[in-house]
């Protein structure tokens, strides 16, 4: 179960730099907008787990092995109440978590049934799951 009271650390360089194609389209030039957008997100992300911890869902990405083991936190970029985006969040020891990157909902969905059949409001199958990727 995701810990809301652990530091959730960031990994911009990845999100931002080297996944900026999956963010909105009107974000993926802006790289200042879309890191705003970002930090919004996570916050109000963290703010809703404190009410519902089954926001925070597992998945399970098999090509890590033993810490394939890790977290979806809906990211609703654009304001509009619905997500746009997954982080894939990680266990650093016992006392904080890391933001490694963002998966589209397709790749997020199809990372979640490894694990069991996603019961979130936010993470629903739209169209034929895509292979995974981080």
């Amino acid at each position: 179960m995701y810990d809301w009271r652990r530091e959730l650390k960031l990994a911009y360089d990845h999100i931002i730099g080297d996944n900026i194609e999956r963010f909105p389209a009107e974000m993926a030039t802006q790289t200042l907008r879309a890191r705003q957008a970002l930090d919004a997100a996570v916050n109000l992300t963290l703010r809703r787990v404190r009410r519902n911890h089954k926001l925070v869902i597992p998945q399970w990405y098999p090509k890590l092995g033993d810490s394939g083991a890790q977290f979806l936190m809906p990211l609703d970029l654009t304001g509009d109440g619905a997500a746009d985006l997954a982080l894939v969040v990680s266990a650093v020891g016992d006392r904080a978590y890391r933001g490694h990157t963002v998966l589209t909902l397709d790749m997020a969905y199809t990372n979640a049934r490894l694990v069991a059949r996603p019961d979130s409001e936010w993470l629903k199958p739209e169209a034929a799951p895509q292979p995974a990727a981080i």
